[in-house]
């Protein structure tokens, strides 16, 4: 009995010290106040504003089919709130596309919308944030 408690205190001790040095995760609230510090730099650089408005432009008239179809299961009930962040590469594709929070809305549109292509940004990687609210 007294050795099964030393050796239990033994892997918890080692536990303990793995999990000191181990780095912590970013919950979702550090994600999106790190994604919007982002988005906010690109949005103040030359050209960042204008860019800004052709990725909301280029969202709303290529996209819409997506924006149902990820609607679609909710069968006419109220889509929760969220905003889509996007990472813009040189090129106009798209290297992330996170919905935060993440609801059942926002993932489907998130992956969706990642191999998609978007107009060439100013800069790269460009970042930007499309709050997503829906009316009933």
């Amino acid at each position: 009995m007294l050795m099964r408690a030393r050796l239990l205190l033994a892997l918890v001790a080692i536990g303990l010290a793995a999990c000191k040095g181990a780095p912590r995760d970013a919950g979702p609230e550090d994600r999106g106040a790190d994604l919007r510090a982002r988005v906010e730099a690109d949005l103040a650089r030359r050209g960042g504003r204008r860019y800004y408005l052709a990725v909301s432009d280029h969202l709303i008239a290529n996209h819409p089919d997506n924006v149902r179809s990820c609607l679609a299961p909710l069968h006419g009930e109220r889509a929760a709130a969220f905003d889509l962040f996007m990472t813009v590469d040189a090129d106009g594709s798209l290297s992330d596309v996170s919905a935060i929070p993440a609801t059942l809305v926002g993932v489907c549109m998130s992956q969706r919308l990642l191999h998609s292509s978007f107009p060439r940004p100013p800069f790269s990687p460009f970042h930007a944030n499309m709050p997503m609210r829906f009316a009933d």
